[in-house]
């Protein structure tokens, strides 16, 4: 199961733009919800927590992406 976790966590950060978005299918697509992103943040930010490799400035970018849509 860990190297699943470990591929899905790069398969979204392959998705995500420099924006921070997460494209559902591929980068900048532009079909992400918010909603969706708020789960992908959860899943990374507890993958992380669980000692998986999450880097830290791309998950900044998807929060600050996150944060800068609640305005």
């Amino acid at each position: 199961p860990g190297q699943s976790i470990q591929s899905a966590i790069n398969t979204l950060f392959d998705r995500q733009n420099p924006s921070g978005e997460i494209g559902q299918w591929n980068r900048s697509d532009g079909l992400s919800l918010p909603d969706d992103l708020d789960y992908l943040a959860d899943f990374l930010i507890r993958a992380k927590a669980a000692g998986y490799t999450v880097p830290e400035d791309r998950l900044g970018l998807l929060l600050d992406h996150i944060e800068s849509e609640q305005l």
